[in-house]
């Protein structure tokens, strides 16, 4: 899901659900799942994210790419 506006006449915009398809060293290429943009391939660069306010003051997202595994909850 992108977190920013990136192109919103391509429909990547805050919220826009892709799959990721490809890692790449400088992009990402997804396929658009959500919107009127469904099936069509995006290739998002690689950015550095900043956010400052008062609770959150620096995050940096580093030159590299991170996977993430699925997390599973456990009944109890």
């Amino acid at each position: 899901m992108l977190l920013r506006n990136n192109d919103q006449s391509s429909g990547l915009c805050n919220g826009t659900r892709l799959k990721v398809r490809k890692l790449r060293n400088h992009v990402i290429e997804c396929e658009v799942l959500t919107g009127n943009n469904v099936g069509h391939i995006a290739l998002i660069p690689r950015m550095n994210m900043v956010l400052t306010n008062e609770t959150v003051l620096f995050l940096h997202m580093a030159n590299y790419m991170w996977h993430f595994q699925e997390l599973r909850v456990r009944e109890v």
